[in-house]
This record gives structure tokens, C-alpha cells and sequence, in this order.
């Protein structure tokens, strides 16, 4: 009795876009007779079998379907990304930009306070209270471009990427970013206040007042924030003790500028704006130059 040895039935196989081609040779001349993933599967033929080829053949044939690997585009995110959180750092350009033009601005009214009559004309010496004050508003312009533009622009952009998060961190995420979002408003009001023109506040409303209830919200936004997120949108948690140091150095903050608005003896007002421009520095510093620890978490 003669056996007929019927040919192989070819395997499609999925072929790994990743897999060398050294790897591919080497599978060839192993013969591999079981089809699967990454091998292919090498069929036999008999001489005997009637109208097919023959093992010599250089006909035949292996048949490799080669699709694209589920890791080149990587796993699939078990959470549609949202539009915010791919414009994430836009959006926290958009902010850090929108505190440095307002940094742009202060500066250029206390040019204007010294030569109002143009960088040609001889300098005009404010009153002793005035310079006070414009202490005060010199190192709001340093804390706009140094500390409190790039602090809410890393808020925005770290709350915004957790938005794609599944769970409470999404809900948590919402909460701190409708709290970063009132900061930058109360930001707008207390810079704004040394921003506009002088022209147009009036005599009885010290500016200094405006940046004192931004640093007494910044407070309370510190309190109230015992989580924050980072670049990725990775939610890190704040030590209690250090919130409440960062909030009661704020809260100081706050006094001095009232205490510069309110006090009409010039001394009083002037130590007052020195402590303020000192602590305005050491937190912008301490922002640029990372000493300090743990006071960027603010």
C-alpha cells in the first residue's frame, strides 16, 4: 500500500513589524513546521502528489499575511483623551505669557512714575509714600514673571492632563483646577491694580490693597489644596505642615501690603514694603533657583 503524503496546510501568520531580519532568516532555515506568531510555517511536499509541486520546486510557496504590531502605536488609553488635556500646554503658555505682559506692563508704569515726561527729561522724585508703594509694586512685577506666571501655568497644565484619568482623580482635578482658575482671577485684580494706568484709580484707593487680597487668597488656595499635579498629570499630595507654612507666609505677605496702603508714617511703610520686597524676592528666587524645599509646591 502506498502512502500519499498530502501537502501541508499553509498557516497565516502575523509577522512583528519589530522583528529583525536576521530573525526571519534564521526561522527559515529552522524549518519551523507550526505557523503562529513570529514563525512561519514551512510546509512539505511528496513527489507523489498528483499535479502539485514537487519539494525541489522553487514554486512554492508560503502564504504571510503581515500586519502592523499592536506595540508600535502602543496600548490603547482605557480613557479617551480630552481636547483639554491635549492642549495642555497651550493653555499653560497662554497663562504664563498673560502674567509676564502684565509683569511688562507694571514695570513700565513705574518707569513712567520716574520720567513722565519721557527717559530724556530730568527724573521726578515721588513722595516718601510713594516710594513705598512703589516698592510694593516693583517686586509684584518680579513675583508675576518669576513665581506667580510659571507656578499657575505648571496648575494648569498638570490639571488639565488629569482630566484623562479614570476615577476620583478626575473629579479631583476638576475641583483644583475651578480653585487655580479663582487664583489667577484674584492674580488679575491685585496685579492689575499696578498694572493700569495711574490716571485711572482714584486718590482715596491705595493700589497696595489689591495685592494684599491676592496674597490672602493665595492663602486660603493653599489651605484648601492638599493635592496638586505635576507636568503629567500625576497627582502628588502636600503635607499639611508645609501648607500651612507657605499660607501663613503669605498671609504676611498681605499684612505688609496693608500696612504700605493704610499707614501714613513713613517709616512704619517703609519697613513694611522692605519685609515685602525681601519676601517677594526670596520666593521668586526660590521658584528660579530651587532652594528652599518644598515652597514651589505652592
Amino acid at each position: 500500500m502506498r502512502l500519499i503524503r498530502t501537502p501541508a496546510r499553509h498557516s497565516n501568520v502575523v509577522l512583528s513589524t519589530r522583528t529583525s531580519h536576521v530573525a526571519h532568516a534564521q526561522w527559515f532555515d529552522a524549518g519551523f513546521t507550526q505557523g503562529g506568531r513570529g514563525a512561519v510555517a514551512m510546509p512539505y511536499y511528496s513527489a507523489a502528489t498528483a499535479g502539485g509541486p514537487t519539494a525541489g520546486d522553487d514554486q512554492s510557496a508560503i502564504d504571510v499575511d503581515v500586519t502592523t504590531s499592536e506595540e508600535e502605536d502602543g496600548p490603547a488609553s482605557p480613557w479617551p483623551q480630552s481636547a483639554a488635556s491635549k492642549n495642555s500646554d497651550k493653555w499653560g503658555n497662554f497663562v504664563y505669557f498673560g502674567y509676564v505682559f502684565i509683569s511688562a506692563v507694571i514695570m513700565n508704569n513705574i518707569l513712567y512714575t520716574f520720567f513722565p515726561n519721557g527717559l530724556a527729561a530730568a527724573v521726578v522724585m515721588p513722595t516718601p509714600l510713594k516710594i513705598t508703594e512703589i516698592m510694593i509694586q516693583f517686586s509684584c512685577a518680579i513675583l508675576a514673571a518669576c513665581n506667580f506666571g510659571p507656578q499657575a501655568a505648571k496648575q494648569v497644565r498638570g490639571g488639565l492632563r488629569a482630566l484623562d484619568q479614570v476615577g476620583g482623580n478626575r473629579a479631583t482635578a476638576r475641583d483644583f483646577l475651578g480653585l487655580v482658575l479663582l487664583k489667577i482671577i484674584f492674580d488679575v485684580v491685585g496685579l492689575g491694580a499696578f498694572a493700569v494706568p495711574a490716571a485711572l484709580v482714584p486718590d482715596f484707593l491705595p493700589r497696595s490693597l489689591g495685592i494684599a487680597a491676592t496674597m490672602f487668597v493665595h492663602s486660603a488656595f493653599v489651605i484648601h489644596c492638599d493635592v496638586t499635579f505635576d507636568a503629567e498629570g500625576a497627582m502628588r499630595p502636600i503635607p499639611g505642615k508645609m501648607r500651612e507654612l507657605i499660607s501663613s507666609f503669605d498671609r504676611t505677605l498681605a499684612f505688609l501690603a496693608c500696612a504700605v496702603a493704610l499707614m501714613t508714617d513713613v517709616w512704619v511703610a517703609g519697613i513694611s514694603a522692605g519685609l515685602f520686597t525681601a519676601g517677594a524676592l526670596f520666593f521668586s528666587a526660590e521658584h528660579l533657583f530651587g532652594f528652599g524645599a518644598g515652597m514651589k509646591k505652592k
